[in-house]
């Protein structure tokens, strides 16, 4: 939420049961759907190792008033960003 990156591994073949079983899986959907850019992106056996962070000021209040109001509760902090 600083304008910092954080570390996710991101599988394409994403089970919706993953988005609240892990930190990954919320990232990758977020990843998928415009909410998170990558910035650096490492190929890893299990995926792509990625240096998130969003995008810009806009989806920035989206994120804080509406993702992590939902999601942290959950599915564990997600609040690196």
């Amino acid at each position: 939420m600083h304008g910092g990156t954080v570390a996710a591994i991101i599988r394409e073949g994403l089970i919706y049961k993953d988005i609240s079983q892990n930190k990954d899986g919320l990232y990758t959907l977020l990843l998928m759907t415009g909410y998170l850019t990558a910035v650096k992106n490492t190929p890893v056996p299990n995926g792509r190792l990625c240096q998130l962070m969003i995008p810009n000021a806009e989806l920035t209040h989206v994120f804080q008033s509406e993702i992590l109001n939902r999601f942290c509760a959950d599915s564990g902090d997600v609040s690196d960003l």
